[in-house]
Order: structure tokens, then C-alpha cells, then sequence
């Protein structure tokens, strides 16, 4: 057999290379009806970090199978640390929802109040054929003198991905899910400080 004709039949039968994708996390745009602030509250705020949970804080993207069994993507993975793009993304929410007179990465002199929050779970899941995005977690208001609790929205949320079940709609799923779960708690503040700047004196 030819030379030429081996060469062919070795490059039909070799393996595709396989490549390891990496997937974002990134700050949905706000919805009209969630821009209801037209002028921002006499108040300055300070943005700390949302923490995940170590088990969920790496690039890697965790699979749930179990109660208390986790694996991780060999090929799959987040393309920056899920704490720093989740922060990322809730900061941007927050500050373009034009809530708050100045919000702060670092606490000022006049800094009233801090926003916070943890990620505990953040996974893709798979059970009964059915996969799904799932995040758990809280987002915090407190009092910047003693870091009281002021207001707390805790959620535990799960999107099923069928009948599109490939690693982009779970992206999208989580991208989903930090948004809509930032402007339930922007939603939350404002009724809040806009009570508290009303009985104020």
C-alpha cells in the first residue's frame, strides 16, 4: 500500500484532541422593571467579598451524585475562581441597580452599611437521569459599626437542565439563578433603607 494512502488512513483513525473548556460566570444586564431607583439613597455601603464554599471554590466545576458524594469535570471548568467572578458579577448588579449614594470595595469613613454573602453550594447535580444547577447560599445587609445583622436573604435554588443538558446551559443556569437571587435581595434593601430614611428624623 502507498505511502500516501497509510498517511490517510492513520489521520482518519487518530483521536480528536480533546480540549478542556472553560465557562464564565458574568453580571446579567438588570431588567427595567428592576431599575427603580432614579435617585440613589443619602447612604454609603461598603462590598465585601461573597465567600463559596472551599468544597466549590476552585476552577473546577463540582458534580453532585451522591448525599455527600462529589466529582469534579476533568474537562470542564470555571474560567476564574467562582469567589472572585461571583463577587465580580453581584458588585456590578448592585452598583447599576443605583441603590446606594456610593458603594465602596473598601470601607470609608462614612461607609453605614456592608453587603455580604456565601455561596455554601454551588454544583451541577445528577439524579434520576436528570441534571440540574443547584446553588445554595445567603446574601447579607449589616450595620458597618458592630456588623450586625440588618437583612438577610437566604435562598436554596435548583433549575433543571433538560431537555438541553450540555455544560453552556448550566452556565447559563448559574448565571440565572446569582441574578435573579441579587435583585430579589436588591429588592429587599430597597424597601428596607427606604423605610429607615422615611422614619428618620
Amino acid at each position: 500500500m502507498p505511502a500516501a494512502c497509510l498517511l490517510i488512513l492513520w489521520a482518519g483513525c487518530a483521536p480528536k484532541a480533546v480540549v478542556r473548556k472553560y465557562y464564565l460566570l458574568e453580571a446579567p444586564a438588570l431588567p427595567d422593571s428592576a431599575a427603580f431607583c432614579a435617585e440613589p439613597l443619602p447612604y454609603a455601603a461598603v462590598f465585601e467579598d461573597v465567600r463559596v464554599a472551599q468544597a466549590f471554590d476552585q476552577e473546577r466545576i463540582a458534580l453532585r451524585s451522591g448525599s455527600y458524594e462529589l466529582s469534579y469535570y476533568y474537562y470542564h471548568h470555571w474560567a476564574v475562581r467562582p469567589s472572585d467572578a461571583v463577587s465580580d458579577a453581584v458588585f456590578h448588579i448592585i452598583r447599576n441597580a443605583n441603590l446606594f449614594r456610593r458603594l465602596d470595595l473598601t470601607a470609608a469613613a462614612d461607609s453605614r452599611f456592608i453587603l455580604t454573602g456565601e455561596l455554601s453550594r454551588m454544583e451541577r447535580t445528577s439524579e434520576h437521569k436528570r441534571d440540574s444547577a443547584h446553588l445554595s447560599g445567603e446574601f447579607r445587609l449589616l450595620d458597618s459599626k458592630d456588623r450586625a445583622a440588618i437583612l438577610l436573604h437566604p435562598f436554596d435554588r435548583s433549575v433543571v437542565l433538560e431537555p438541553k443538558r450540555d455544560m453552556n446551559a448550566f452556565a447559563d443556569a448559574v448565571n440565572r439563578i446569582i441574578g435573579e437571587e441579587t435583585i430579589a435581595f436588591i429588592m429587599k434593601l430597597s424597601e428596607k433603607l427606604n423605610q429607615q430614611h422615611q422614619a428618620a428624623p
